[in-house]
């Protein structure tokens, strides 16, 4: 048998005898190894003709040695003769240079695909000259199969990644970017190349990045899924957006954390719905004030407080004087002008902890919280308030008349206010109780000649 390629030539034998003996060993032991290899192998002489070919050649292509040895491949070669010409051209270039060579042939068989891997070994005989190469070809058709089928799977989910309507990224255990989506690169405003490798400070202010990086570490430290909303503020054009997040740690094959990824959805839009679905539900279209419905849970809360503290509240019926004048003489756009200005005056008038809420119509409720536990100081504090607020409303209202309708003018209007008030604490009653009370007050006010505050007196 030849010698695999050696840069020194063939080596030394101590006799012939040996030197045969050692060679037909050799023989021996390739015909064993050829002979039971899964792998196709042929030996070519130095004109590329076929002096040998194991078992799994002839079972891989239907043919016997006898059939094939002594000629080249080019004489059998029908519609595979390009893929033929291409083998043949790797195989003499690497006897003529006397180097080993590999490379990948892929034809089709049957139409079905076939890979092979292809190794060419020159042999030498004893004069260090190249006589023949043993080539080894592996059938790699399995593995390019998976590898096409990895690809296409990667191109896929890189199609989703790209596409989706979430911002996703990966991070490392340090908290820097691994990998950021086209949407997430729209949102810094950079490529990936620039946001791989840094944190969230580079893109967010203080506060957002602190935000990040205290749910990141809940996910890193304790292995488990977060789901959280998350409010960025975004250093690149200072915009503000709520997201919802989903927070992965990722694993490697020994179960160690070193990676997390994270899957954020743009919900601002429904956030803000969401808020305009309340304030419709809970507030004043015109005013901005609570409505009756959320009227009623402030007064629960109060009446729960008055409970828990022992301290009195006070609620008060507030009626505007001549409110239906101005309607009359000036229509309803100049009237809800003055609801709007007399709804700031009240706010103005209490704590943030209270409550203006408005009832209907010129009516609104101000629910005053956390008075004294005496009745008697209670009564004064609550007077004290309502004398601010009737005052407050008495002042003259200067309103414009906005465009659409007549000329542009500004209406002088004097409106005074009349004001009922209750006191309560911890006494067996309900919201009703409470707003029928300071309701009865109210008229008490205005039958007594308007402008006035008169507080309820059970009978």
């Amino acid at each position: 048998m030849y010698q695999s390629a050696q840069p020194n030539g063939p080596p030394a034998a101590a006799s012939i005898e040996n030197e045969l003996r050692e060679l037909r060993q050799s023989e021996r032991q390739f015909r064993a190894l050829a002979e039971n290899s899964p792998d196709v192998i042929v030996r070519y002489d130095r004109n590329g003709a076929r002096l040998y070919v194991n078992p799994e050649f002839e079972r891989v292509n239907g043919v016997t040695s006898q059939d094939i040895v002594g000629k080249t491949p080019l004489q059998f070669s029908t519609k595979l003769r390009p893929v033929v010409e291409v083998f043949m051209d790797r195989l003499m270039r690497a006897m003529s240079d006397g180097v080993a060579t590999k490379f990948d042939l892929e034809y089709e068989r049957d139409g079905t695909p076939v890979w092979w891997f292809i190794r060419v070994i020159p042999e030498f005989d004893e004069n260090g000259v190249v006589a023949s190469a043993l080539t080894i070809w592996s059938d790699i058709s399995d593995r390019k199969i998976m590898e096409n089928k990895l690809r296409e799977s990667e191109r896929k989910l890189s199609e989703i990644l790209e596409n989706v309507d979430a911002n996703i990224y990966l991070k490392d255990i340090a908290g820097r970017y691994l990998f950021a989506n086209r949407r997430a690169c729209n949102l810094f405003g950079t490529s990936m190349q620039e946001i791989v490798g840094k944190s969230d400070d580079t893109f967010f202010d203080a506060a957002t990045a602190k935000q990040l990086h205290d749910n990141d570490r809940r996910v890193l430290d304790h292995g488990e899924r977060l789901n959280a909303e998350e409010v960025h503020r975004n250093l690149r054009d200072g915009s503000t957006s709520v997201y919802l997040s989903v927070k992965l740690p990722l694993r490697n094959e020994n179960g160690e954390i070193y990676a997390l990824c994270g899957i954020s959805t743009d919900i601002t839009a429904r956030k803000q719905m969401e808020e305009q679905v309340r304030q419709l539900a809970f507030y004043d279209a015109l005013t901005g004030l609570p409505n009756r419905r959320l009227l009623n849970d402030r007064l629960s809360q109060a009446m729960a407080s008055c409970k828990r503290t022992g301290l009195y509240a006070a609620a008060m019926f507030v009626d505007l004087d001549n409110f239906k004048s101005l309607n009359d003489r000036h229509g309803h756009a100049a009237g809800d002008v003055l609801l709007i200005e007399a709804a700031l005056r009240l706010r103005n008038c209490v704590r943030q902890v209270d409550t203006v809420a408005r009832f209907g119509g010129d009516e609104f409720v101000v629910v005053i919280l956390g008075l004294h536990a005496d009745k008697t100081e209670s009564a004064a504090q609550a007077s004290a308030i309502a004398e601010k607020i009737r005052r407050t409303l008495a002042a003259p209202y200067r309103i414009e008349t906005g465009p659409g309708g007549p000329p542009a003018t500004t209406i002088a209007h004097q409106c005074t206010a009349s004001i009922g008030v209750v006191l309560f604490s911890n006494q067996a009653s309900d919201e009703d109780d409470i707003l029928r009370w300071a309701d009865t007050a109210m008229y008490q006010a205005k039958y007594a000649g308007r402008d006035l505050i008169r507080f309820y007196e059970p009978s």
